[in-house]
């Protein structure tokens, strides 16, 4: 059995909830592993693998000051200002001691340089690379902000033995070092039951409920149900939801429409419950803008930058135009076929089954 390191970028839970599969076949197959994420990804983490004998768990960001203060910059790093180096020596000084095979790294930019420093192989999970194999067209100014920002992120890991690349929407060819794999999604979504009841299904940042409010407040003839941390009183038209992982799956499941940021996750998961989308979505947050091209594309849904009426009314009468997009997609998760997949790499990398 292999000794893996496998560390989760802490941002949002998307990371952690798409690794989770494969951690629980690792463990199954009896391998050592050093699992390590920061902030709410850790959180889950813990309370999904505490109780493991085979899985030691480590938090980067213990015992940092200014935990409150935790900034993400564009590697998606967890830094505080005076201690970006204190968390990546820890992290570094317990791998010395855990000595592993190999690095699996869910686009965490620490592990990779780690993999550099001690010449250790590298398999990295990562969704945002799609776009250089699956490229969209783009105008001069996005270009320029794509190339110095976000594509400066996918050439930042100094070591990548194997990407494993993951999407809902599959490139045409692909680099030998490259494996394509569907987006992996959660029990709850794939084992729920499917129907169609007459509402939508919103789930948005505090910031984007703000402006999506009053236009969903202006379709008195549909009626949504919007999931929100913050407590918030009914209307006529809109029933809100604390955040449930099972409650949230129930709903997507028999709505008649998803409107959502453009995660991959929420996207996916809408392509598999067949479900058409609407996006709100900040031309700024490339990944999700790309995202949002896709859906628009291949006829999955709609997408705007800024929402209005017109825009709400299009998706709501062109959703039996999306469902034969979303028929034609070819979708499915792949989350055996990932993890088998990353079981052979562990052996040919590490030399250990």
């Amino acid at each position: 059995m292999a000794r893996i390191l496998y560390t989760v970028c802490g941002v949002g839970l998307g990371h952690c909830m798409r690794s989770t599969p494969v951690i629980e076949e690792l463990e199954r197959q009896g391998h050592q592993i050093l699992l390590s994420s920061y902030s709410i990804a850790f959180d889950f983490l813990k309370k999904k693998f505490e109780s493991s004998k085979t899985i030691q768990l480590f938090d980067i960001l213990e015992g940092s000051e200014n935990d409150e203060l935790l900034k993400i910059v564009m590697y998606e790093v967890p830094i505080e200002p005076k201690s970006l180096g204190k968390n990546f020596l820890k992290l570094l000084n317990n791998v010395k001691k855990f000595r592993p095979d190999i690095i699996i790294s869910d686009f965490d930019l620490y592990s990779s340089i780690i993999g550099f420093l001690l010449d250790i192989p590298v398999i990295l999970i990562s969704n945002t690379h799609i776009s250089e194999y699956y490229p969209i067209s783009l105008d001069l100014k996005d270009k320029i902000n794509y190339s110095l920002k976000d594509r400066a992120i996918l050439y930042s890991f100094p070591r990548i033995d194997h990407m494993i690349l993951l999407g809902f929407v599959k490139p045409k060819s692909l680099p030998k070092k490259v494996s394509f794999f569907f987006y992996p999604l959660r029990e709850e979504i794939t084992e729920v039951q499917v129907a169609e009841k007459n509402f939508f299904l919103a789930y948005f940042s505090e910031k984007e409920l703000e402006k999506m409010l009053p236009l969903l407040k202006s379709f008195k003839q549909k009626k949504f149900v919007v999931f929100t941390r913050k407590k918030m009183r009914d209307t006529k038209n809109i029933r809100f939801k604390p955040l449930d992982k099972k409650e949230f799956a129930k709903d997507f499941a028999i709505c008649k429409g998803v409107l959502s940021h453009g995660g991959i996750t929420s996207i996916s998961e809408a392509l598999f419950l067949k479900k058409p989308v609407y996006l709100f979505v900040k031309k700024s947050f490339f990944e999700r803008y790309y995202n949002s091209r896709l859906v628009a594309e291949n006829n999955f849904g709609h997408a705007e930058y800024s929402p209005t009426a017109n825009g709400l009314k299009h998706f709501f009468s062109n959703l039996k135009n999306y469902k034969k997009g979303i028929k034609k997609s070819g979708y499915a998760p792949e989350n055996k076929k990932m993890a088998q997949e990353i079981s052979r790499l562990i052996a040919e990398y590490s030399g250990k089954e």
